[in-house]
C-alpha cells in the first residue's frame, strides 16, 4: 500500500512577517487541521522549535503561548508533533520592534558536531517538545525530524546525533531537488532505488542500510518532473494553484550565478526540472497524478511504501485549502490503495507499540 504522511512545517517566515503571528500561523493551522479532521485524516506538525525558544528568550510570550497551546491542542485531537529546526534563529535578534533574521547557521552543520553545538540544539528541541506535550500525552515521544531548508547533507554526524537522541525517522530529502547558495546546499538527484531506505552514518548517502546499523528511516518528499505535454493537456490551472502573495519574506539566499536562458532553452529545461510536491502551490490533480506514478513504479499493491507531502500553514489560503480538500477526498475514495498515517503511526509500524515509552 502507498502510505501518505502529510507533514506541515509549522513555522513563521524567516524574513519579515507582514501580519500578526496569529493570522500567519495560528489561524491558518487551525483551518488546515479542521479540514483534515472533518475528513478523518491525521497529519504531522513539524514544529520549528528554535523559533519558539528564541521568542521566549526575548520575552515574546504571546507568540510562545499560542505556539505551545496549538501544539497541545493538535496532539490532543489526534495529530502528531515532531521536530523541525531552523537553527539560524539562534543567531537572530529582536530589538523590541523588529526581528533581524540572520542567514548564519541556516545549516545546522555550521554549529559544529560537539556537545554544545548540533548535539545541544537537537537535545534542546526534543526536550522542549517533551516538556510541552508529555503532560498531556504520556505516550508522546519525539521520533521524527525534518531539517530546516532540507539540510541533511552531509549526513553522517547528524544521523549519529539524531539516532543517539531517539530520532529514528527523517523526512528531509526532496527527491531530485538540489540547491547551492551562500546559506544552504543539498543534492538529492542521486538516491537509492528504493523509495524508503535506512540513511546510515559513515556510509554513502545512497547506501540502503539496515535497521540494525543504527541509521534513520527516510520518508522522502516526492517531486514531479515538468512536462510541457502535460501542461498543455491539463492546462495551467491543473498544474499550479492561483498565485497569492505571501504574508512574509524569506531568508536571503544568494543562489549561485543566475543564467540567462532563451525562451526555447527555458521550455526545454522545464521538461528536465522537478517540482516539489506541495500543498502550497501544486494543484490537486497534479499531486494525485504524482502519487499514481509512485504507486505504479514501486508496486505498492505488493509493498508498503511511505512518502511525505509537505505544506506550510504560513502559505495557506483559500486555494490551498480547497486543493487539499479535493486531494484528500480523491485519495480516500481508494482505501484499498492509499492510506494517510502520521510519523508516530509509522514508528509503530517499524518498531511496534512497545517502543513508545
Amino acid at each position: 500500500m502507498l502510505k501518505i504522511l502529510i507533514g506541515f512545517d509549522y513555522e513563521l517566515f524567516l524574513g519579515d512577517n507582514y501580519a500578526d503571528h496569529r493570522e500567519i500561523l495560528i489561524d491558518t493551522t487551525r483551518d488546515i487541521l479542521d479540514l483534515l479532521k472533518m475528513n478523518n485524516v491525521s497529519a504531522t506538525l513539524f514544529a520549528d522549535v528554535c523559533c519558539a525558544l528564541q521568542y521566549k528568550k526575548y520575552g515574546q510570550v504571546d507568540f510562545v503561548n499560542d505556539f505551545e497551546d496549538q501544539l497541545i491542542s493538535a496532539q490532543k485531537n489526534g495529530f502528531d508533533v515532531q521536530l523541525h529546526i531552523h537553527s539560524n534563529w539562534l543567531n537572530s535578534s529582536f530589538d523590541g520592534k523588529k526581528w533581524e533574521i540572520s542567514p548564519k547557521g541556516y545549516r545546522i552543520h555550521e554549529f559544529g558536531f560537539t556537545n554544545d553545538g548540533v548535539e545541544k540544539i537537537i537535545k534542546d528541541g526534543i526536550n522542549y517538545l517533551n516538556c510541552i506535550l508529555l503532560e498531556h500525552d504520556p505516550d508522546y515521544k519525539c521520533i521524527a525530524y525534518r531539517a530546516g531548508g532540507f539540510s541533511i547533507q552531509p549526513h553522517s554526524e547528524l544521523v549519529k546525533i539524531l539516532r543517539n537522541n531517539g530520532i529514528v525517522i527523517d523526512s528531509s530529502v526532496c527527491m531530485h531537488q538540489y540547491i547551492k547558495s551562500n546559506a544552504n546546499n543539498y543534492d538529492f538527484r542521486k538516491l537509492p532505488s528504493k523509495m524508503n531506505w535506512w540513511l546510515t552514518a559513515n556510509q554513502d548517502f545512497t547506501y540502503e542500510g539496515k535497521p540494525s546499523e543504527g541509521g534513520v528511516f527516510e520518508v522522502p518528499l516526492c517531486s514531479d518532473r515538468g512536462s510541457l505535454l502535460k501542461r498543455i493537456i491539463l492546462g495551467k490551472g491543473k498544474m499550479v494553484l492561483p498565485y497569492v502573495e505571501a504574508k512574509g519574506s524569506y531568508v536571503k539566499l544568494d543562489v549561485s550565478q543566475k543564467i540567462n536562458l532563451s525562451r526555447l532553452q527555458g521550455l526545454l529545461n522545464y521538461n528536465k526540472n522537478y517540482s516539489l510536491v506541495s500543498f502550497d502551490s501544486m494543484a490537486p490533480e497534479r499531486i494525485y497524478s504524482t502519487i499514481k506514478k509512485i504507486e505504479k513504479k514501486y508496486d505498492t499493491q505488493h509493498n508498503d511504501v511511505y512518502i511525505s507531502i509537505i505544506g506550510h500553514p504560513k502559505l495557506c489560503n483559500k486555494y490551498v485549502l480547497d486543493g487539499m480538500r479535493q486531494f484528500v477526498e480523491k485519495v480516500k475514495r481508494h482505501k484499498n490503495r492509499f492510506e494517510f498515517i502520521t510519523f508516530r503511526q509509522l514508528y509503530y509500524e517499524l518498531f511496534g507499540f512497545n517502543q513508545i515509552q
